[in-house]
């Protein structure tokens, strides 16, 4: 299955540990040979410390999971690309490259419709039941990020520093749900052996 290579606003550095292959090196060398082979009692009882075989995992049914994956993984590329844009833009707004009408104009033209577009993909995916929360707040997600951007437009249009403030709150909001829909896809792809990253470095 193709994995899943951007993720919702692309601000998240997943780390993953690795195991030491090296911890149990040592144990390698606490098993003790029998000093009478012939002994059929030591033979049993050798036998019977052995540890069982160790069962495995079995995941249910991922395709539902990987459908709706599928889904998604165009509509958060386009997200990735858009959140680097809006980034790009409020950087030369905040070094004087660009005006803030400037940067006010893009997100009005450019950003905003474009999230709109998207909202409208979102929403009209239908997802099995087990997915419907997580698309909710992906849904939600979007809609407030649009209009944080809307404030902001207005407080550069109106010379309003309450707008200011305003549109942290709904962007600081759409954050909060962004890492919400993303930890229920990991936890999803974990029940379903689903892996959501093209590699550990990611």
């Amino acid at each position: 299955m193709k994995r899943l290579l951007m993720l919702i606003l692309a601000i998240f550095l997943v780390g993953c540990s690795t195991p030491d292959d090296n911890a149990n090196e040592n144990e390698q060398d606490l098993e003790i040979e029998s000093l009478n082979t012939d002994s059929p009692q030591e033979s049993t009882e050798e036998d019977d410390t052995k540890e069982p075989a160790e069962e495995k995992v079995v995941f249910p049914d991922s395709q539902a999971f990987e459908d709706y994956l599928a889904l998604l993984i165009p509509i958060f590329a386009d997200m990735g690309e858009l959140a680097q844009y809006y980034e790009e833009a409020r950087m030369a707004s905040a070094n004087a490259i660009i005006s803030d009408w400037d940067f006010a104009n893009i997100i009005a033209i450019e950003l905003i419709p474009a999230w709109g577009s998207l909202l409208t993909e979102i929403e009209a995916i239908r997802p099995d039941r087990e997915f419907r929360e997580t698309h909710e707040k992906l849904n939600r997600m979007v809609s407030v990020n649009i209009q944080g951007m809307l404030e902001i437009v207005a407080a550069v249009e109106q010379e309003d520093t309450s707008k200011i403030t305003t549109a942290n709150q709904l962007l600081t909001e759409a954050r909060q749900l962004e890492r919400e829909v993303l930890y229920a896809l990991e936890d999803f792809a974990e029940e379903y052996g689903v892996s959501l990253y093209e590699d550990k470095t990611f």
